[in-house]
């Protein structure tokens, strides 16, 4: 399953979604991120509104992933998770387009609102983990 696939099953897609953790596994050619998904209804009160849900991202067959530095501006280093929204791969600049890849691979753009800026990826598998029942945050 591709990432845009994965975003079709869930209410927001990956918007507003946080990324709490990213493991990257050279030796398996994996990378799992500990996620907080927003599913809430977008429409909803706000006191409703800010539901979230723990998850784990597995991508398999990773074959890159770059991490574009933060615009000017923007901190490199914070504590805390990062708020994301996954794109297709019309963000990925061409030379990193023309990367060789294995078959089946799909591309896609993380985009880091905490950064103004990309995480680039080809991978050919992701799926989603649920970790923990849904929480409405303050």
């Amino acid at each position: 399953m591709t990432l845009y696939e994965l975003a079709r099953t869930l209410p927001n897609g990956f918007h507003d979604t946080e990324i709490k953790r990213t493991i990257l596994d050279y030796e398996e050619g994996t990378a799992s991120l500990t996620l907080d998904v927003f599913v809430g209804e977008v429409d909803a009160e706000p006191n409703e509104r800010e539901l979230y849900r723990l998850t784990e991202l597995t991508l398999e067959g990773l074959a890159f992933w770059i991490i574009e530095p933060p615009s000017s501006g923007y901190l490199a280093w914070h504590p805390g998770s990062v708020r994301i929204d996954i794109h297709g791969a019309e963000h990925i600049p061409s030379a990193i387009r023309e990367l060789p890849v294995p078959e089946g691979s799909f591309l896609n753009t993380i985009y880091v609102y905490d950064w103004n800026s990309f995480i680039y990826l080809a991978a050919q598998d992701a799926r989603l983990t649920w970790l923990a029942n849904a929480i409405l945050r303050d």
